[in-house]
Parts: C-alpha cells; sequence; structure tokens
C-alpha cells in the first residue's frame, strides 16, 4: 500500500534502478526527491516532486523548476537549478533545520534564535551561506 518513496541517497543511478524494477513488476510509486540539489536530476528521470528545504526561503522558485519541466522546458529548469545550487549545497552544511534558519533570518522573514538542543552554526559556515544567498540573488532582509 505503499505510494511514496522519498529519494534521498543522492544517487541518480540508485533511483533509476528502483524505477526499473518497479516497472518490472508492473508498479508505480511517486518518487520524491529527499534533497534539493537532486531534485532536478530526479525530475528527469521520473521524480515528480521534493521535499524541501529551501523551499522555506524560495517557494516560488522551486515551483518555476518544477512547472518548466512540466511544460516540457528542461533548459529552463537547468538554469533555475544552476542559479540556485550553492544555497541547495551550502543550506546542508551543518545540521539542518539550523542552516535554514540562519538564511530566513538573513533575508529578514524571522530572528536568529534557536531552541536547544539546536545550536548556532560557526561563523565560517554563516558566511558561507551568506555568500550564497548573495550570489543567487537573496538580498539580506530588515532585521526582526
Amino acid at each position: 500500500r505503499i505510494k511514496t518513496l522519498k529519494e534521498a541517497t543522492g544517487n541518480v543511478s540508485f533511483t533509476s534502478e528502483i524505477l526499473d524494477l518497479l516497472s518490472h513488476q508492473n508498479r508505480h510509486l511517486d518518487i520524491l526527491s529527499g534533497d534539493d540539489a537532486t531534485f532536478l536530476p530526479l525530475l528527469s528521470i521520473g521524480a515528480c516532486g521534493v521535499i524541501s528545504v529551501v523551499s522555506n526561503l524560495i517557494p516560488r522558485v522551486m515551483v518555476s523548476l518544477l512547472k518548466a519541466m512540466e511544460k516540457g522546458r528542461p533548459s529552463d529548469a537547468l538554469q533555475i537549478h544552476l542559479k540556485y545550487y550553492p544555497l541547495f549545497r551550502d543550506l546542508f552544511i551543518e545540521s539542518n533545520p539550523v542552516p535554514i534558519k540562519h538564511a530566513m533570518a538573513f533575508a529578514g522573514w524571522c530572528d536568529e534564535r534557536l531552541r536547544l538542543p539546536l545550536v548556532p552554526l560557526s561563523a565560517t559556515h554563516l558566511e558561507q551561506i551568506k555568500s550564497s544567498m548573495i550570489r543567487c540573488g537573496i538580498s539580506p532582509g530588515p532585521r526582526l
């Protein structure tokens, strides 16, 4: 009775193996990428969505990537993926949800307070995330 599989190995070949096995058994599972960085590659082989971290920060961007693929415009989807890839990568520089919380605070969406057992990012990682956001065109927001 399983309908959906979250695929977060980062291995597109593994997902292809799953899809191949299912097709030989005349079965279907909806595949969701469990990692923003593999969303586009998995869409290209038949996945239908993502369990996304970056969508907390840039939901419209991720929707536009999906819609570009659904409308048969993979080059547009690739441009979106390439533009935001540094952020996809760097939001996993430390354990989730700390990096996305700091990114959202930088963008002015929330404050930086964390509850235990979460601890703030290291200064080096915080600067790396800020740099990636600026590189992706995300400006600092107002301090809350």
